[in-house]
């Protein structure tokens, strides 16, 4: 043991380079045995939550622009009526996409599908959600748990520059990990078709009925020019008969061009309802992964080492400072009693000379 008065002490104020050394070698044995516990520790937690090997499927995909003959015109036409068509904007950006991946929308259907699973008794075909929860009895249980997994092995990813949307699946199984990645890309492409043709269909019943409005008020109008032109023949030796004729035509003319505008965008927005193409184009079809996940056990062990010695150096200046709390406090305390013992003479001392 170091003799605690070979130790040198700092002035008041002064910074002593060698205190920190001085502590650890004198608490080096607490350091090492702290050092050597938590380094044990560790490894257990490490083996023990270590799980098996897992596969990684990638998929990268990119949303198509609109062409320019999509959505004719009918969100500023629904504007000049003060109206607004439902999904107007353009949202599908391409974080649109990243959280769509994650939605219980895609993960329910995906969780419900039926894959080839390899067990120790050959392949099977279950669903994921037999696969994560097999002895659960509980249907919507056994879902919740199938989507949090999904969840929890499904890392989208955005390439903001180029707008490309990538993610991958994880699985402990390769195959497995294929099976979903490609689900997860068909469901999305339906999700996308079927959203789009119900925005189509939308459109097309909002179209019907403007346009259904404005042919009765197109009729109305030229019934109304066909009798006035039959009750005024000569009706250009009048002022006032022309302004009305020009009224009216120009009011026939105005309501021909927006039933023709009507028109075009009806038969647009019939084809736009009909469509099935993908709206995303895929860049990197997933495929079944040749080899695992890294495991990073260097990096691991690394980490577990440097914490390790991160305790046993904190145990060290801790058992320190509280030998050094202990002897200040016994100092404090025979301070202590021979004041009082002083103070107690001098009380006595009074009393004495009181007396006599």
């Amino acid at each position: 043991m170091i003799d605690p008065s070979m130790v040198p002490h700092a002035d008041e104020g002064e910074v002593d380079i060698w205190s920190a050394p001085i502590v650890l070698l004198r608490k080096r044995r607490i350091m090492v045995r702290v050092f050597a516990a938590a380094l044990v520790l560790g490894t257990l937690f490490l083996v023990f939550t270590a799980g098996p090997p897992t596969y990684s499927s990638d998929a990268s995909f990119i949303r198509q622009s609109n062409s320019p003959g999509q959505r004719f015109g009918l969100s500023g036409l629904a504007g000049q009526f003060g109206l607004s068509l439902p999904g107007g904007g353009d949202a599908e950006t391409a974080s649109y996409y990243s959280d769509l991946l994650l939605s219980r929308r895609l993960l329910a259907p995906v969780a419900r599908t039926e894959y080839d699973i390899a067990t120790d008794s050959g392949p099977v075909r279950q669903t994921y959600v037999q696969f994560v929860a097999p002895l659960e009895k509980d249907s919507a249980l056994a879902e919740e748990a199938a989507i949090m997994s999904l969840r929890a092995n499904i890392g989208p990813s955005v390439a903001l520059k180029t707008g490309v949307i990538s993610y991958f699946v994880a699985a402990p199984q390769p195959l497995l990990a294929y099976q979903i990645a490609d689900r997860l890309l068909r469901e999305l492409n339906d999700f996308n078709t079927n959203t789009r043709q119900g925005k189509a269909s939308a459109e097309r019943e909002f179209v019907e009925g403007r346009l259904a409005i404005y042919k009765r008020e197109l009729a109305q109008t030229e019934s109304e020019l066909q009798a006035f032109l039959a009750r005024n023949r000569t009706f250009q030796s009048s002022p006032d008969l022309v302004f009305t004729y020009n009224r009216l035509n120009r009011d026939l003319t105005q309501r021909q061009e927006i039933v023709n505008t009507l028109t075009q965008s009806l038969e647009q927005a019939r084809i736009e309802e009909m469509r099935n193409t993908a709206i995303i184009t895929v860049v990197d079809q997933p495929r079944i992964p040749a080899t695992s996940n890294p495991s990073h056990l260097l990096r691991n062990a690394l980490l577990l080492v440097l914490l390790a010695g991160v305790a046993g150096v904190a145990a060290a200046f801790l058992a320190a400072f509280l030998e050094r709390s202990r002897d200040t406090r016994s100092d404090s305390h025979g301070k202590f009693k021979a004041m009082l013992t002083e103070a107690r003479r001098d009380w006595f001392g009074i009393v004495r000379r009181k007396g006599a």
